[in-house]
């Protein structure tokens, strides 16, 4: 008896230990902020949009004699715990706190002063839905969801001005204290992992209620709840009438859009099944902006559903449009003006692929005769190598990040930027990017 009591006991106990390292590894361990960033900087965009749009009827929407009076609105919510800073707004001071709320919210999108900013955004984002009820639509919950997930996790730490000025900060303080330049290495952080883990469970328990609720409707299981969608002129946006010639077509994506909901929050964890469930919710979303005109909820929609993408996918993109095209060196005389836009190109060069190389520095005296300091100070060269290894000036746009090329153009038509930096004579290339 005592030899199977013990045997159980080993069970449970095992067993309790792998469910609790099973939690901790699924909660836990440390992941990439950088899908953190995209879908921070995609939900910034759209709360700027959203809030924008508020501001177009701001005193119909919050004023004293707006759309729902304060009366209705706590009648409303008498029996529910909910906040709103525009109880203590006063009317005179309504475009000022909106000014300053579309200020917060640009701020959040480019990610500057992320952990205060981010969670400013959330109080922003549920105090305008508060106030007006009866305005509350998908869209905002799902705005909230999002911005909440995002303050609770680095969502600054990558694709940010803060990064941008962290990178900047060492850069500087490498080349005055004339050390080797820094790694810019991507930590990962288990707050990162957490935030992401949240959003993609709160997109599972979405999916899964909408399609129980669903099933509690005789169309869902007749077939004909596609057919009611596109019928509906009140939604409707393209005339999508010529669908009832195919009521097999419609009956087939009335199953299949119950199907997905039902099984998402199953099959979106195995990887074999995710590329499916995945493309399948881009049509749908796609189809609802497309048929129902209901772009701005498609889009959120997705931006939760980008939570799933590997963050490797996130980290190429952003290597294809924010890093430096070639590798490259720039040389400058170490003026401090110089110096500082030096330092400005190299924290914008995500890819790494970019290497200081300071005049006054002594090896840099021993590449080549072509390394002597420049007799004219504010002197700034850009190499780039090219195939039999020897290295020569290059048009500004050759290294840039493909998303600062507008920029350069700018600065090319305004005469800000000369069409080629000032060129040196042809040496060995010695010097690599970092990293």
């Amino acid at each position: 008896m005592r030899r199977v009591i013990a045997s159980v006991y080993r069970y449970f106990a095992e067993s309790g230990r792998l469910t609790v390292r099973s939690w901790n590894t699924f909660w836990f361990t440390p992941a990439d902020p950088t899908p953190l960033g995209f879908i921070r900087i995609l939900t910034g965009i759209m709360l700027v949009y959203t809030h924008a749009v508020w501001g177009l009827e701001l005193e119909a929407f919050f004023g004293p004699n707006g759309w729902l009076p304060a009366e209705a609105v706590h009648a409303l919510q008498s029996d529910q715990t909910v906040f709103s800073y525009w109880w203590w707004v006063p009317t005179n001071w309504m475009w000022f706190a909106h000014g300053v709320a579309l200020a917060v919210l640009v701020l959040f999108t480019i990610g500057c002063c992320t952990r205060i900013t981010s969670v400013l955004a959330f109080i922003i984002t549920i105090s305008y839905a508060n106030r007006v009820p009866a305005a509350l639509f998908g869209l905002d919950q799902i705005n909230a969801m999002l911005t909440l997930y995002l303050a609770i996790g680095p969502s600054g730490a990558a694709l940010s001005v803060d990064r941008l000025l962290a990178r900047f900060r060492l850069t500087r303080q490498s080349l005055h204290a004339d050390a080797q330049q820094p790694r810019f290495e991507l930590l990962p952080s288990p707050s990162a992992n957490l935030a992401t883990r949240l959003i993609q469970v709160h997109m599972c328990v979405i999916y899964l209620f909408a399609g129980v609720s669903k099933l509690q409707g005789t169309a869902w299981w007749s077939g004909e709840a596609m057919w009611l969608t596109f019928a509906n002129l009140e939604y409707q946006s393209r005339d999508m009438t010529w669908l009832a010639h195919y009521p097999w077509l419609l009956h087939l994506m009335t199953h299949v859009t119950i199907v997905w909901e039902i099984s998402f929050c199953a099959l979106i964890w195995r990887p074999q099944w995710r590329p499916l469930m995945l493309f399948i919710g881009v049509l749908l979303h796609v189809g609802i902006g497309a048929c129902l005109g209901m772009w701005t909820f498609a889009l959120i929609m997705l931006v939760g559903c980008s939570s799933f993408l590997p963050p490797s996918l996130f980290r190429e993109i952003v290597i294809a449009l924010g890093g430096a095209r070639r590798l490259s060196t720039i040389r400058f005389d170490g003026s401090p003006r110089v110096e500082r836009t030096a330092s400005w190109l190299k924290a914008i060069d995500v890819a790494d692929r970019l290497a200081l190389v300071d005049y006054r520095r002594p090896e840099a005296d021993s590449v080549s005769d072509a390394t002597q300091p420049p007799t004219v100070t504010g002197r700034l060269e850009w190499t780039t190598e090219s195939e039999a290894g020897v290295v020569a000036p290059t048009r500004l746009t050759a290294v840039l990040p493909i998303l600062l090329w507008p920029l350069a153009s700018i600065g090319y038509l305004i005469g800000a930027v000369p069409p080629r930096w000032r060129p040196s004579r042809h040496f060995k290339h010695q010097h690599r990017a970092v990293g």
